[in-house]
């Protein structure tokens, strides 16, 4: 059948021309994964599944190719390691398959080996004590007081973002006169505004220090051999820039300002001493506590962003596996690439919450984001969201 005419496949988001919330991604795993596909550590722990599974469902104009892996195995940019060499093996370009790394000792292994913990730039917000336990208490204080939680996808059309980052430079060029103003990207813009739309949602008390947690590879900054275009490190090669804020800050300095704190703050530890650092720390912090540390004001409230566009997924091209043209009018996408992506995490454990994905922008130039929040958060979002769409200039 037509995807079209299947109850959940008809409830796939399609790209929107404003902004604006279009779906939740947990209403299509049912389809998306299979009987006997993972949901949960001990699919993996009492089995002999691969920490990777592939499930594909066919309709008329239509492919489902869904992947389910562990944390364990490996990031986004690791994860887009394996498309690029699947899709040059589909297209019979074997000889673009990069050399795998990640099995016995990889070049992670080697981080932090002869540098300094504490001469990480974050080193003094490092959580420890009391401090912990009061950034606990309110972390658990949020999931008990706001029980109902909801993921929600939104669809950004690329000119609303555009514009956004056109204002910013605008307003950073202003305030550098004599200097160059910081460069920013549209990336940096669009976390800026998802932060500040979501402290308007949150609404925490003014004192309260906000820490804006963004998600970066470290491959090319600490690891070059591994980021060449002959390499794929299949690995969990991560790290974080932090970003220390009140909230009058983000709510009441220009969205310029907020990005280009955003961008500082990645530029002040995408380097391979800050990265080295960074993990010397964060290995004599599991040796003696067991578990890694955490950077926060104790009273802290943690906003986080994983930016997989610079993995490309929507660029995927499994054209050579078209057998013929879907029936759908609609896609501007080319032929055999990834018209949406449906990214939900299925861990049972701890709450993600309030840790938004960018997950990428399409053929189309759309930004598609997603995020869980407390319920009570999403009507003061989709008022953030018209607001945005109101400032259409075309």
């Amino acid at each position: 059948m037509s995807i079209s005419d299947h109850a959940l496949g008809a409830k796939f988001p399609r790209a929107s021309s404003q902004p604006t919330v279009v779906g939740c991604p947990m209403d299509l795993v049912p389809l998306c994964i299979g009987p006997q596909s993972p949901r949960q550590i001990e699919d993996w722990l009492y089995s002999d599944r691969p920490q990777f599974a592939i499930h594909v469902v066919l309709f008329d104009d239509a492919t489902l190719v869904t992947v389910t892996w562990m944390h364990t195995l490996t990031d986004a940019m690791g994860l887009a390691g394996f498309f690029k060499a699947w899709t040059a093996v589909l297209n019979g370009r074997e000889e673009d398959v990069p050399e795998f790394q990640g099995i016995g000792e990889t070049p992670l292994q080697q981080l932090g080996q002869h540098i300094a913990g504490e001469t990480y730039v974050n080193y003094k917000f490092m959580l420890k004590g009391f401090g912990l336990l009061s950034f606990a208490f309110w972390y658990f204080f949020e999931l008990f007081w706001y029980r109902r939680e909801e993921q929600r996808i939104m669809c950004i059309p690329g000119r609303f973002v555009e514009q956004i980052r056109t204002e910013s430079l605008k307003e950073l060029r202003h305030q550098n006169k004599e200097e160059n103003a910081p460069f920013v990207s549209e990336s940096d813009v669009l976390f800026a505004w998802w932060t500040r739309a979501q402290t308007r949602a949150l609404n925490p008390f003014r004192s309260r220090m906000i820490t804006l947690m963004n998600v970066f590879d470290i491959r090319a900054a600490a690891l070059p051999e591994s980021a060449s275009q002959n390499s794929a490190l299949v690995a969990n090669a991560v790290q974080t820039s932090l970003t220390f804020l009140r909230p009058q800050q983000i709510l009441n300095q220009p969205l310029g300002f907020l990005a280009s704190q955003i961008r500082h703050s990645l530029v002040q530890v995408r380097t391979k001493p800050q990265v080295e650092a960074f993990y010397a720390l964060y290995k004599s912090e599991l040796t003696k506590t067991g578990h890694s540390p955490l950077y926060a004001a104790p009273n802290g409230l943690l906003l986080g962003c994983t930016n997989w566009h610079r993995a490309r997924f929507f660029e995927v091209d499994f054209s050579a596996a078209v057998v013929k043209k879907g029936r759908g009018s609609d896609c501007t996408n080319n032929r055999g690439r990834p018209s949406y992506l449906n990214t939900v995490s299925l861990t049972t454990g701890l709450s993600l919450r309030n840790l938004a994905q960018i997950v990428g922008k399409d053929a189309s130039g759309n930004w598609w984001l997603m995020c869980a929040l407390r319920k009570e958060a999403w009507p003061t979002i989709e008022e953030e969201l018209k607001s945005l769409g109101a400032k259409d200039s075309r």
